[in-house]
């Protein structure tokens, strides 16, 4: 499973993945977003509006730079601009059929190490900064599908589902699979102080 490599190495992984077979045309229903804590549990915000294109980078970049994020923070889409498998300079980027302007959202962004640590500062920063899954035990009913879902196969059920935090990519697959929302966000104090 690609989520083994861990990031950056999981966006340059994702993007070969989208290399393979780039859509002539990509669609983004941006009606609805979520903003913060992904994948699942963030809360929704009215963005109101769709786009098209048939540079699937260029219409990341595009959503990036409306939602006001930073640029070339959305690792995927700035791997795949320097693989040169589309566009992710607005600068070079024509928008038809809406202004841009009036468009704008500002939305919350998830909480993300660096790029690239030296490895005795991601040891401490581990330690010290960290948003991880939480089994909440009144809300498991141990039916073993975050066990499944998980790419390190880290998760055993004793009852609940206990998450070995030595082996957790922290990649979420869990709360994705949960049907009972018992796996919540734990966000280290130093993580909620840096918002």
């Amino acid at each position: 499973d690609l989520h083994m490599l861990g990031n950056p190495a999981l966006s340059e992984a994702i993007v070969d993945t989208f290399a393979a077979y780039r859509p002539e045309l990509s669609v983004l229903d941006a009606v609805v977003a979520m903003e913060g804590a992904g994948p699942v549990r963030g809360p929704a915000r009215q963005t109101g509006w769709i786009a098209a294109s048939d540079d699937a980078v260029a219409l990341d970049a595009f959503a990036g730079h409306v939602c006001d994020f930073r640029p070339h923070s959305v690792r995927t889409t700035t791997a795949a601009a320097e693989a040169q498998y589309g566009v992710a300079d607005m600068d070079q980027i024509s928008v038809k059929g809406a202004e841009v302007e009036p468009l704008r959202v500002r939305l919350r962004q998830p909480h993300l190490p660096p790029a690239r640590w030296p490895a005795w500062l991601g040891r401490l920063g581990r330690r010290l900064i960290y948003t991880r899954p939480r089994v909440l035990p009144d809300l498991c009913i141990g039916c073993g599908g975050c066990r499944e879902a998980c790419p390190a196969k880290c998760i055993t059920i004793e009852d609940y589902a206990h998450i070995d935090r030595q082996r957790c990519l922290e990649c979420f697959c869990c709360m994705e699979a949960c049907p009972r929302d018992a796996i919540a966000v734990d966000e280290s104090l130093l993580t909620k102080l840096m918002r």
